[in-house]
């Protein structure tokens, strides 16, 4: 079960406050930012559950190791996920905090960053 809040950044400020104090210990919360459109999205998930812990089981169940997988992120929501796969690109519209950490860049996501990676990786 996933609960997404999504608003202005200033709006959801409050929010979050009061879902860290009253889920904090059961549930991970997290933020998703864009400041150049004013917009933010706030997860709130069960305390185990994340998009790398997921990206381990599916690697698990198809026997894959991880140079055989390739993740794509733009936010701190992806960060797990990222640091498990073998090939990992943060989108050039990725939070800047982020860019500093030395995965490589793809196109932003508007650009079809995604499938240009692919497409240059599979000639």
């Amino acid at each position: 079960i996933q609960l997404l809040f999504t608003d202005a950044i200033l709006a959801l400020q409050e929010c979050k406050t009061h879902l860290m104090d009253q889920f904090g210990d059961r549930a991970t919360i997290l933020e998703t930012t864009y400041p150049e459109r004013d917009h933010v999205f706030v997860d709130v998930i069960h305390a185990s559950c994340s998009k790398g812990k997921t990206l381990q089981w599916l690697m698990r169940r198809e026997h894959l190791l991880p140079r055989q997988v390739m993740a794509f992120g733009d936010n701190h929501n992806d960060l797990e996920m990222l640091e498990i796969a073998g090939h990992s690109f943060l989108m050039d519209n990725a939070a800047e905090d982020l860019k500093r950490l030395g995965f490589r860049i793809a196109p932003r996501n508007d650009a079809d960053g995604v499938a240009r990676v692919i497409h240059e990786y599979w000639k």
